[in-house]
């Protein structure tokens, strides 16, 4: 059986349904599926499951009738659909909080708490913090710590959520610390938690032009004029650097600050269309 409540991604779903029926049920092809849904080309549900196409609310409804979904599954594949074709980041952060919180969703455990993680900028902050700040209980000086400085009762949710994720840890006597000396969520990373992360420490590079003197920040810019491949070369190197960087963090056996590096690459010129349309 194919668990519908430990999905987030439904093209994996569909895929992972085919295969199973499939095992079985040798007449259950493309061309079956496009049949009973009403495609008129046998190669679109192959194209859904490749992210070539999205699913129309006309073909969502095809599809529930066609999978067999009852009530509340219908209503999470509604869902999965939804966050999958999102266009905004908000939009998608919303219908992710409503996966994750749906009654019977298998992810709640997991990936609610990893998601949290990111959710705020001050989570990773403070983790960093007690690799040389001996923190015992004064979350109120802990909260004061941070620039810009939070609330005390933000600071003591961080705590919690840092011990329960096993990030950090008490000792003998009492002081928290790092589990880990260091943590990242991967180059390929591409979740919408990180997104969310990444979002949050824009807005703290904002403020620090406002907040901070010149000499505490470096923010700089670059628009250049590429050829095709530009981009994966200047990525590339980014990578690069950020490994170093994680390398320095790794050998640091007094750090004395915290400090926030972003990095941020992007086109600001279009390329020819090759956006998705929907079946």
């Amino acid at each position: 059986m194919i668990d519908l409540y430990a999905y987030t991604d439904y093209r994996k779903y569909l895929r992972d349904y085919y295969e199973a029926k499939r095992a079985t049920h040798k007449v259950f092809t493309h061309r079956h599926i496009a049949q009973a849904i009403g495609f008129k080309s046998t190669g679109t549900f192959a194209q859904i499951l490749q992210g070539k196409t999205n699913i129309s609310p006309q073909t969502l409804a095809r599809f529930v009738e066609f999978l067999g979904l009852k009530k509340d599954e219908s209503v999470y594949f509604e869902l999965l659909v939804l966050f999958s074709q999102s266009k905004g980041h908000a939009e998608k952060k919303r219908y992710f909080e409503r996966i994750i919180s749906f009654p019977k969703s298998n992810l709640k455990q997991v990936d609610a708490t990893q998601y949290a993680f990111y959710e705020k900028w001050y989570y990773s902050v403070i983790r960093e913090l007690l690799a040389f700040h001996p923190f015992v209980d004064d979350f109120r000086e802990l909260a004061r710590m941070l620039e810009p400085p939070i609330a005390t009762s933000e600071a003591q949710k961080a705590i919690r959520l840092l011990e329960e994720l096993k990030l950090i840890r008490k000792s003998e006597s009492g002081v928290y610390e790092k589990s880990d000396p260091v943590i990242t969520s991967g180059y390929d990373t591409r979740s919408l938690a990180v997104n969310q992360f990444i979002i949050e420490t824009l807005d703290l590079a904002k403020g620090a032009l406002d907040k901070l003197p010149r000499e505490e920040r470096s923010l700089s810019a670059l628009t250049l004029s590429l050829p095709e491949d530009g981009y994966a070369i200047v990525e590339e190197k980014v990578k690069a650097f950020r490994r170093e960087l994680l390398e320095l963090a790794r050998g640091c056996v007094d750090p004395k600050r915290v400090i926030q590096v972003n990095f941020q690459i992007f086109p600001v010129t279009r390329k020819p269309d090759e956006g998705k349309h929907e079946a």
